[in-house]
């Protein structure tokens, strides 16, 4: 299982049983391996931001696969050991070596960099990825924070496009390798 470190975070990968719990409990503690030992960590309420309505497709995907069954990391702040966001691709990359990632934060952490530094942690880690070049998001035009941690995140802005029968805007973002 895949771990990175930030200044601020443990970026962990997120076991199926996790996703499978979070879906039938608000709040909850799993032991997780931080920095090589296995330590308690506290899922609250709010976690996974608003990536948990994704959870169902995703644990479907997970009990049909083989190997590994975890999805993205779960963010998890270093001082106090809670669970305060999660990242990950949203599939495998395609042929031309790019992958697309989403992400969600505690909105109660929201507006202090956390997401920033998992965004710039994680597709760093993407890109070192044999046959990895490109690593893609997208954002809705209102949603500036979302903007902010992209462009602090080193991502280029690629396109818009109007989100189907919703009247708003989509941004495209990349980094390269």
């Amino acid at each position: 299982m895949f771990e990175l470190e930030t200044e601020r975070l443990y970026l962990v990968a997120t076991p199926l049983d996790v996703i499978e719990t979070r879906l039938n409990q608000t709040h909850f503690d799993v032991e997780l391996r931080l920095a090589g030992q296995l330590q308690r960590v506290h899922f609250p309420p709010e976690w996974p931001g608003d990536v948990l309505g994704f959870f169902p497709k995703l644990v479907e995907q997970l009990r049909s696969q083989t190997g590994d069954k975890s999805w993205g990391a779960t963010l998890v702040d270093k001082v106090t050991r809670l669970a305060i966001g999660q990242i990950g691709t949203k599939g495998p990359k395609d042929g031309t070596g790019t992958v697309d990632i989403g992400y969600g934060m505690n909105p109660t952490f929201e507006g202090r960099g956390y997401m920033t530094e998992a965004v710039q942690a994680y597709t760093g880690w993407l890109l070192t990825q044999p046959e990895m070049q490109r690593v893609t998001a997208d954002c809705l035009e209102i949603n500036s924070r979302s903007l902010r941690v992209l462009e602090k995140a080193g991502f280029s802005r690629i396109g818009e496009r109007e989100e189907a029968g919703k009247g708003r805007n989509l941004i495209f973002w990349e980094r390269r390798r």
